[in-house]
């Protein structure tokens, strides 16, 4: 059997307990109101007892089509909960896949950074190298021949080349680099705004929730008056009726002794 379709089909009085309680456990509000209405004397159902304990007369079940469970649980309260529990989820599953992109960039921007270090230590090796290279030239110019010179020549025109080449390398990376960084800050700012506006509609909408929540618990409160009322309305008819019946009665016993 549904689980829903046993629901409807218990006594009214139950399917109010119940609802009431799914209120207050929507609400998160598992405080002494939930275990007053679970264990204590003041529920629609044991005053319903207490006040037919010592009357002849008893509740009988009719069917009807009036279920406040199911009232609750097609309510515009319920659907809007779950609705803006999808919305949060949604929200979430984005900014794991925003954080997933800056930890991306991150790791790429590290290897960029470790990267330019190397290359820049390399440049001081050149660097050193090249000067030692022109102070041996310099010490061994007398020395030397012309083709040894030549030879010189040619080895510094290569080390001042493969110089400049890094140095446009690293001038390349650090361009780069530079734009990695610009991109991350674009990407930080446009978390930052989505969060904002994420936790600016979790506000509004916690607003819109604690309203209705609120409209909901001052209906159902209306709803149990007005049964009360009409509780307390059936058993003075009773009670009338049964005062109407004594005075007949008296009446007629009066009547039957007069001579």
């Amino acid at each position: 059997m549904d689980i829903l379709s046993f629901l409807f089909r218990i006594k009214y009085p139950e399917q109010y307990l119940l609802e009431r309680i799914f209120s207050h456990l929507l609400e998160d509000k598992w405080d002494e109101d939930l275990l007053e209405l679970l264990w204590g004397s003041s529920t629609p159902l044991s005053r319903f007892k207490k006040g037919t304990s010592g009357s002849p007369s008893s509740f009988h079940y009719s069917p009807s089509t009036f279920h406040p469970l199911k009232d609750f649980f097609s309510s515009p309260v319920t659907t809007q909960i779950s609705k803006y529990q999808r919305i949060a989820e949604d929200q979430k599953r984005l900014l794991s896949l925003i954080r997933l992109e800056l930890d991306q960039e991150k790791l790429e921007t590290m290897n960029l950074l470790k990267e330019r270090d190397e290359l820049s230590k390399e440049r001081l090796q050149l660097k050193k190298a090249l000067t030692i290279a022109r102070q041996n030239l310099l010490d061994n110019e007398a020395n030397l021949q012309e083709t040894d010179d030549e030879a010189a020549y040619e080895e510094l025109q290569k080390r001042l080349s493969e110089k400049r080449d890094t140095e446009k390398y690293v001038n390349t990376l650090e361009e780069q680099l530079g734009q990695s960084v610009d991109q991350k800050e674009e990407l930080r700012r446009t978390v930052e705004n989505q969060r904002t506006k994420l936790e600016e509609r979790s506000m509004s909408n916690a607003e819109l929730d604690s309203k209705n929540i609120q409209l909901q618990v001052s209906l159902n409160l209306e709803k149990q008056l007005n049964g009360d009322l009409s509780h307390k309305c059936s058993e003075l008819e009773l009670q009338v009726k049964e005062l109407q019946e004594i005075l007949d009665s008296r009446r007629s016993s009066s009547k039957n002794k007069r001579p």
